[in-house]
């Protein structure tokens, strides 16, 4: 997939293109909804398929950030557009100028302006433009006049509920996992670059590898069965999120993110490793020594190797 990070600059593409817009923050089931109905439309008119997205997400910039952590960052969020069959993902730079541009003009001077349209495939609840005055009737009006098709792509909903990313942050949160992969449509991931920590699991038996995490949202605290997708190959293995109370740090301000991977014997620091969840084992607990701990960690391995089947 090739990757466009700025539009205004960019030069128009030559070929027919069938396009999307949105902010896609978890590529759920909805999104991936209209992506796929991209792509169909895309090869069925022999164009190529884009999505146009937003970094940072608007919410940041126009002070709503307290509404809710994103799923994705942009690096997750271009892997799983990309893995849908998407040809061109071009990423718009959201600042306060660019959410001044009123709906008309972002659709005449920017997608019009820089692709053939052949089609636009929008979300039925979507919006855009200043004060997000454009919707999904609106940009049926402009296909009208200025020659593109419009495909509306209706909200898509698991066990009765409409999915939205917000529904999917309160149910991660929560702890709710198996919810959310539902409507993910795949197991919730934590994806990162493995940092250098304390290794105080090296020295009870158990390396870790702790993770600089790309996401926002991020599980209770407790262990957790994984399995951790390295460039070329995936691993099972155990995951704690938490203080690691064991050791009484007091520099340990913030929950850390730590991963055990099974049968692996080379370093990692400096990968990027994305983590995903199969199913929780415990809480988080303190134990009276590093040795009750190693023996805890021994019982961990063993029922996650028992859900890996491994």
């Amino acid at each position: 997939m090739e990757v466009i990070r700025h539009l205004r600059a960019m030069a128009p593409l030559e070929e027919p293109v069938v396009a999307t817009i949105g902010t896609f923050d978890g590529v759920h089931v909805g999104h991936q909804a209209i992506l796929r109905r991209v792509v169909e439309l895309a090869r069925a008119r022999r164009a190529r398929s884009v999505a146009v997205t937003f970094d940072p997400h608007p919410r940041e910039v126009l002070g709503r950030h307290e509404e809710g952590l994103l799923l994705t960052s942009m690096a997750h969020k271009l892997q799983l557009i990309e893995a849908l069959g998407l040809d061109v993902c071009v990423i718009v730079q959201f600042d306060r100028t660019f959410a001044r541009i009123e709906a008309r003009a972002f659709v005449e001077d920017l997608l019009v302006a820089k692709f053939r349209l052949q089609a636009v495939v929008v979300g039925a609840t979507n919006r855009f433009g200043k004060n997000a005055s454009g919707d999904a009737p609106f940009m049926q009006q402009c296909g009208r006049e200025l020659g593109f098709d419009v495909d509306i792509v209706e909200p898509v909903r698991v066990d009765g509920v409409v999915v939205n990313s917000t529904v999917i942050r309160t149910l991660v949160q929560g702890g709710d996992l198996e919810q959310a992969a539902a409507f993910l449509g795949r197991p919730f991931s934590l994806l990162g670059t493995v940092v250098h920590g304390a290794t105080r699991g090296r020295r009870i038996g158990y390396p870790t590898a702790n993770m600089d995490l790309y996401n926002e949202v991020v599980p209770p605290s407790g262990v957790y069965a994984v399995r951790v997708r390295l460039a070329d190959r995936t691993r099972g293995g155990v995951l704690n999120i938490g203080f690691r109370p064991t050791f009484e740090d007091p520099d340990e301000v913030s929950r850390a993110i730590e991963v055990h991977v099974f049968d692996l014997d080379e370093e990692l620091y400096g990968r990027e490793i994305e983590v995903i969840f199969v199913k929780k084992l415990r809480e988080e607990l303190r134990f009276e020594s590093a040795a009750r701990l190693r023996e805890q960690v021994q019982r961990d391995e063993a029922a996650a190797r028992q859900l890996l089947a491994l």
